[in-house]
């Protein structure tokens, strides 16, 4: 059975943190952390370059382009981020407390 790589960084984790393995072979928990970072990133940049490659060898189908779907596809966007914006607006946006607060904070010290 195939690990996907979320699951091989959590049992490689796992095992970090019963037997603090890497910690004593790199010298330090922060040298075994930024090692073992630099391992991931540089296997799924490896990864992502025999996907790619596999890709283009891979035979490729004509994909149908005219002036009726690019108007769809276009429209669809737009439908979607009039769906993201409007929800943003009445859900309110993550960052709006802060500046309704520091007005209201300002408001107050001005009076």
């Amino acid at each position: 059975m195939a690990l996907s790589n979320s699951q091989l960084v959590l049992q490689i984790c796992r095992w970090e943190y019963n037997t603090r393995i890497f910690s004593k072979a790199f010298g330090s928990p922060k040298l075994a952390c930024f090692s073992l970072s630099l391992i991931q990133i540089i296997s799924s940049n490896l990864r992502n370059y025999y996907i790619k490659e596999t890709m283009e060898v891979q035979k490729q189908m004509e994909t149908p382009f005219n002036d009726v779907l690019v108007i769809l596809e276009y429209g669809i966007v737009a439908v979607g981020a009039l769906l993201v914006v409007t929800s943003f607006m009445r859900l309110g946006c993550p960052f709006t407390e802060m500046i309704y607060a520091e007005a209201a904070r300002k408001q107050k010290k001005s009076k």
